[in-house]
């Protein structure tokens, strides 16, 4: 099937272009500040968390401009795909590459075992039509595995009347508890798992099944 048909959200789409753009000067030289790169605090919690869960064909939605992400650990590269609108920087990345979006995936319904967004929710334009395509690719049985951050009292967000400047340098918008989970329910996911940390900021593990 077709990659699942979003909202069209010109504002949003041109916003997150400008981000986009910023995130990709910050990710220069992979300091470890870029939360999918080795020596970030969080990056090994998340792998560690993340680990019992990966399984099968694995789909990384964001995956990042350095050639693995640190989460992934040794995970086989013949049972890995990535997508993300950054091409790789220094090297190949060793599995299966897309250059693309989260909201328009190029693979076929049911191809993943596990989905992957590490840190990605929060610097898309659609996070809706995110969920939707994460769950369309997944296979009966299998999990999604996020970890973002929550900012108490983050106003909602909808990409059809997107803010007119964004929170902060690097992200369209902030997700709080209320709305991920809200978010979660709306796009047919139940909530399996969870973990969360508070230093250096709250981040939230969360596994996910389709309903």
């Amino acid at each position: 099937m077709m990659p699942t048909k979003t909202r069209v959200a010109p504002e949003a789409r041109a916003l997150w272009l400008r981000q986009l753009r910023v995130n990709a000067a910050a990710f220069v030289g992979f300091p470890t500040n870029s939360c999918s790169v080795d020596g970030h605090p969080v990056a090994g919690l998340f792998g560690g968390f993340l680990q019992p869960h990966l399984r099968g064909r694995a789909l990384d939605i964001g995956c990042g401009p350095q050639p693995k992400a640190a989460y992934l650990g040794d995970y086989p590269d013949d049972l890995l795909a990535g997508i993300d609108p950054l091409p790789p920087f220094a090297e190949p990345h060793p599995f299966e590459f897309s250059q693309g979006v989260g909201e328009a995936l190029p693979w076929p319904d049911g191809s993943f075992d596990t989905v992957i967004l590490a840190t990605t929710l929060d610097h898309v334009y659609d996070p809706a039509a995110v969920l939707a395509e994460a769950r369309r690719v997944l296979r009966f049985g299998g999990c999604v595995v996020i970890w973002d951050t929550f900012w108490p009292g983050a106003p909602a967000y909808d990409p059809a009347n997107p803010p007119t400047e964004p929170p902060d340098a690097y992200h369209v918008f902030h997700l709080s508890r209320d709305s991920f989970e809200r978010l979660v329910a709306d796009t047919g996911f139940s909530v399996v798992a969870t973990a969360e940390h508070q230093h250096p900021y709250h981040s939230a593990f969360y596994i996910l099944e389709a309903q």
